[in-house]
């Protein structure tokens, strides 16, 4: 069970963990104000930034390596900090993959059409995907020692309560073999 009772809220995450979920499920049970990622466009940043200097009821949802190169003014020993990773990295770079190569990074009931596609393997894209991950794996470990809940999406998936989890493709048992096989060359 994950025990967070109070505002405001940072979860500091790495791509395809969880952390939306994680966010939106916070959301609803404190009634917190969320802002999912503002550090992607700087208006939506300054929006988020002006509201946290006057109001602490929010939840901040951000990767990692946004969180530290745009927030340097953000006090984080206000915030209850919770960082979120995942263990299997092959599961999460194939995941990671996949979303690149449909450019959809959620999905309704209407999606299930996916399951029946067979996703391309790329290696140049894979291992650029592979790089990306790492650079966000570096960043989320800066935050060692300064948190207040470690979570990974493995522990806590069944709580997130998705409702449509990343739909697989035919091929996703190939992708994951693949994608380990290319990963452990690098």
């Amino acid at each position: 069970m994950i025990e967070i009772n109070s505002l405001p809220i940072v979860i500091v995450s790495s791509p395809r963990t969880g952390s939306t979920a994680l966010a939106v499920m916070l959301q609803k049970k404190l009634n917190g104000v969320l802002f999912s990622e503002p550090g992607m466009d700087d208006k939506k940043l300054n929006d988020f930034l002006r509201y946290a200097s006057l109001k602490k009821n929010y939840i901040l949802k951000e990767h990692a390596e946004v969180l530290i190169s745009k927030y340097t003014n953000l006090d984080f020993s206000q915030c209850f900090l919770v960082r979120i990773t995942r263990r299997n990295f092959v599961e999460q770079l194939v995941s990671s993959y996949i979303t690149g190569k449909r450019n959809k990074w959620f999905y309704t009931k209407e999606d299930d059409h996916f399951k029946d596609e067979i996703i391309t393997m790329d290696e140049i894209y894979l291992k650029e995907h592979i790089e990306y991950l790492h650079r966000h794996k570096q960043s989320i470990k800066k935050f060692d020692g300064r948190v207040d809940l470690d979570l990974t999406y493995e522990d806590i998936l069944s709580e997130l309560n998705i409702g449509i989890k990343s739909i697989q493709p035919k091929n996703y048992v190939e992708l994951l073999e693949w994608a380990k096989k290319v990963y452990e060359q690098t």
